[in-house]
């Protein structure tokens, strides 16, 4: 797949297709942008143009910065301007794991992640709630702000934190700060008692998402279809997770445990039974493709696109909705105006 120039102006002047004009149409990126790489006068960019066309919707499915740089809070508020600026009041984000799980990294400032995903709350999730002329969204509260729902024109959307690093279950380290404070003993008793914490916080988030999924399909009796946004491939598995992987994380069962499998048996039982065309979106993974493969042998009308970003793909891309088709999304880049290759 070709990477696009960092401005893409050549592109961006070929006669941009108008978003406004079709009536079930929005736009997903993330993976974006990754400072290390350039990627945030790209973005910048693709905002200008998403302006120009009045895009009436754009959903970030997280990581808005790269694994590896800081995550102080001046990063994340100059991010959080940038992403949220692209249509002022019409951007919808869920996080990504390089959001706040992957915080403790020493590169990213050695931070305790669960105050990091506090944080990343407060900063994205407390002020106006985005909405457009026929759209308004509706947040999972209490405890999930970051979880949206809404209803536009045909279509139901629901976004789900769901993110990488096992869906914040691994890599649990204790603070910089914290840990310089401590005794060696002290700090691996924080530590433990931290990793408790995280799990079984990622067990009560698993249990809110698959009832906010549930309650999305539920309310999208007269729509024609439903769109799922989340961070993460829940096919993306690590080595130890792939070896439990018939094992689904909650309750007691913290670790060595498949902790995508809640989520994604839920959304295909009920994509099963909606009967309409249904589509993921997701990230984290690099190969910008879109195809049936998850609901196979058991959802037919179970779309996946794994979007643009990262350091492969740097676009955005246009989701258009038509219920009568026998490919329901078509899906076409913002700069490249090419379509979306099969995975």
């Amino acid at each position: 797949m070709r990477i696009v120039g960092t401005l893409a102006v050549a592109l961006g002047l070929l006669g941009q297709a108008t978003l406004a004009s079709a009536e079930s149409s929005f736009v997903v990126l993330g993976d974006m942008p990754y400072d290390e790489a350039g990627q945030t006068d790209s973005i910048r960019y693709m905002g200008s143009l998403l302006r120009q066309q009045n895009t009436d919707l754009v959903i970030h499915y997280g990581d808005l910065k790269g694994g590896g740089e800081r995550c102080d809070d001046d990063l994340l508020e100059v991010r959080r301007e940038i992403i949220l600026g692209l249509v002022p009041g019409r951007v919808v984000f869920t996080p990504g794991d390089n959001d706040w799980t992957d915080c403790d990294r020493k590169s990213n400032g050695g931070y305790n992640e669960l105050e990091r995903l506090d944080r990343l709350r407060e900063l994205f999730f407390t002020g106006p709630t985005p909405g457009g002329p026929d759209w308004q969204l509706v947040r999972q509260m209490p405890g999930y702000p970051e979880n949206g729902r809404w209803q536009k024109d045909e279509l139901q959307f629901v976004t789900l934190h769901v993110v990488g690093t096992s869906n914040g279950r691994r890599n649990i380290d204790l603070g910089k700060a914290e840990r310089d404070q401590l005794s060696k003993k002290e700090a691996k008793e924080a530590e433990d008692k931290l990793k408790q914490e995280a799990r079984e916080r990622a067990n009560a988030r698993d249990l809110a998402n698959v009832q906010w999924l549930s309650e999305a399909f539920a309310a999208a009796e007269d729509a024609k279809g439903l769109v799922v946004v989340m961070h993460t491939d829940p096919t993306d598995l690590d080595k130890k997770d792939r070896d439990h992987a018939h094992i689904a994380c909650g309750g007691d069962v913290l670790k060595n445990c498949n902790p995508y499998k809640a989520i994604i048996d839920s959304l295909r039982l009920q994509a099963a039974e909606f009967e309409r065309p249904v589509l993921l979106v997701h990230g984290s993974t690099k190969a910008y493709c879109l195809d049936k493969s998850y609901g196979k042998g058991v959802a037919p009308q179970l779309w996946r696109l794994n979007g643009p970003g990262d350091f492969v793909v740097i676009d955005a891309a246009v989701v258009t909705f038509d219920p009568t088709s026998s490919q329901p999304f078509e899906v076409t880049g913002l700069l490249s105006e090419h379509g979306v290759p099969a995975c």
